[in-house]
């Protein structure tokens, strides 16, 4: 056992990014409505009302949990025991170390209950459950949207526990992604591996765009121990004025510029325009000028630009504000604020929606761009040689930063879908984004003028040849409740031995050489030297 005793997941083999890692089935799932997943609550309520048999039990018992109350004691007692034994001595029923991922399908468990001397009945207190949820479930307000148009079904808010998510560890520059579809939760890797790499993940949600000190007052009310990852080791050893400016500047843009921005354009209509224009370029010249200053400081400590952009992440909320006035303010929005957002999405939330989005929206401004120069060149009438210059200038640098802009954009794409053929899915995978984000959009103008209609977005496809108009409502559905069909509750339950066979045959075919370990506090990310643990691990290759 190591320093905290916690348990990781590690690449068995070198691993190139945007390679398929694991396809998970959840071990309890519930859906709710368009933005409004269920509530950890409601999924703590649906597992105990399911009546946890002894296979679900056993693999629950392989899951982290928060600490309870006399672990966290100990733990600020400043006891010298690691944290895993701590929580072993406060709570008997503690996590375990997976011999493989193969042990964490109660298919594999099913059929040991069913074989000579059957399986030992575990009892899960309801408090046990629910710390064990509250570190080890996930869920978003969206199912992947893009996927969720192509499949033409509409993208429910939902949460989930799946085993070989939960036994990822955090990193606030985490080397993984993951995208839901149905209820299958994908994991691409999202840079380059070597054998022997901690693969990580998001656990903190959107806490991972906030400064060092909310992001590990999140991860140690979760987890009991403080997050080691290589940008919060960097964020630490900032002076005590550039972090402070770093927090303000996270503040103001998490409450006071908003508040300002929305007075200013909600007032517009009543009072002068000058006025409205003038306050919103002071307030858009504010939020630049404190960006600008904290970029300079971090230039002086830290001299090299990666370093510098990862400390920027806990500001990216002054970043994306900055952005979103340009597109207010701006004729022609300056498309270098975009990109700022996207170089510091690609480090906290590579692969998410958001980063595929943003760098979508880039992307097609720059080639927007570049052929509206295209057009006007060749309009030209006459062409005099300073002209000619000046369009070749221009013409060179849009093409540097739309090379730019479609290398994101690819990366993006690829971190979240995989690799996928550009002749197939990927142009209907932008198409479903699009027409989710114009859905949101109209369903926000629709609520904002006070109508009870719901909605409807249209977009144009060619089906076959055959020019087709596709027409959605936007709008939520019912609340899928455990027990109902389609819960997976029920789907779980209601194969015999043989479905249970192929479940754990198709599973050992998903995993993508994945072994599960003993791991140090320190957490390596994508760009990180360090290697696993250095004592021999218990791992098998769950690949088959």
């Amino acid at each position: 056992m190591t320093a905290d005793g916690s348990i990781g997941v590690v690449a068995a083999e070198d691993v190139t990014g945007a390679e398929l890692l694991s396809v998970s089935q959840p071990l309890a799932f519930l859906e709710g409505t368009m933005g409004s997943p269920p509530a950890v609550e409601d999924l703590h309520v649906a597992m105990l009302e399911a009546d946890l048999g002894p296979a679900v039990a056993k693999v629950l018992s392989y899951l982290p949990r928060k600490p309870s109350p006399a672990a966290a004691k100990a733990d600020v007692a400043g006891s010298s025991q690691p944290q895993q034994q701590q929580q072993q001595q406060a709570e008997p029923n503690s996590q375990e170390l997976p011999p493989s991922m193969t042990h964490l399908q109660p298919a594999f468990w099913g059929q040991v209950q069913q074989g000579a001397g059957g399986l030992v009945a575990r009892k899960v207190s309801s408090k046990q459950l629910m710390r064990l949820l509250q570190a080890s479930c996930w869920g978003e307000e969206f199912q992947d949207p893009a996927a969720a148009q192509v499949r033409h079904e509409r993208p429910q808010g939902f949460i989930g526990v799946w085993p070989e998510l939960a036994l990822l560890r955090h990193s606030c520059a985490p080397n993984s992604s993951v995208v839901v579809v149905g209820k299958h939760a994908l994991l691409h890797a999202t840079a380059d591996l070597d054998a022997g790499s901690e693969i990580t993940f998001n656990k903190l949600g959107s806490v991972i765009a906030a400064p060092l000190a909310a992001r590990q007052a999140a991860h140690a009310e979760l987890f009991g121990r403080p997050c080691r990852c290589s940008r919060c080791t960097l964020e630490a050893t900032l002076p005590q004025e550039t972090a402070q400016q770093l927090q303000a500047l996270h503040d103001r843009a998490e409450g006071e510029w908003p508040q300002r921005l929305q007075a200013a354009l909600e007032g517009a209509e009543g009072s002068d325009p000058e006025e409205t224009a003038e306050l919103l370029a002071d307030l858009q010249a504010e939020v630049a000028a404190d960006i600008e200053d904290l970029d300079a400081a971090l230039a002086q400590q830290l001299p090299q630009r990666d370093d510098q952009l990862a400390v920027l992440c806990g500001a990216y909320a002054g970043y994306d504000l900055a952005w979103q006035m340009e597109e207010v303010l701006a004729e022609e929005p300056d498309l270098d604020k975009l990109a700022n957002c996207v170089a510091l999405l690609r480090i906290f939330a590579r692969g998410s929606e958001g980063h595929l989005y943003t760098a979508l929206i880039l992307h097609q401004g720059s080639t927007a761009r570049a052929e509206a120069l295209v057009g006007r060149a060749q309009g030209m009438a006459r062409k005099t040689q300073a002209r000619q210059r000046r369009l070749a200038a221009e013409m060179q640098r849009l093409a540097a930063s739309g090379e730019a802009a479609s290398y994101a954009y690819a990366e993006a794409i690829s971190c979240r879908y995989g690799m996928l053929p550009q002749e197939g899915l990927i142009p209907q995978l932008e198409q479903g984004l699009a027409m989710f984000y114009a859905g949101l959009s109209a369903l926000s103008a629709a609520q904002g003028q006070g109508l009870d209609e719901v909605p409807e977005v249209t977009r144009n496809l060619t089906i076959d040849g055959i020019p087709v108009t596709v027409v959605d409502t936007v709008e939520g559905s019912a609340f899928v409740q455990p027990g109902e069909e389609g819960s997976q509750e029920v789907q779980q339950r209601k194969g015999g031995k043989q479905q249970q066979q192929q479940e754990q045959q198709q599973q050992q075919q998903q995993q993508r050489g994945l072994r599960v370990e003993w791991l140090e506090a320190d957490v390596s990310v994508a760009d990180d030297d360090s290697s696993a643990a250095e004592q021999e691990p218990q791992q098998l290759s769950a690949r088959s």
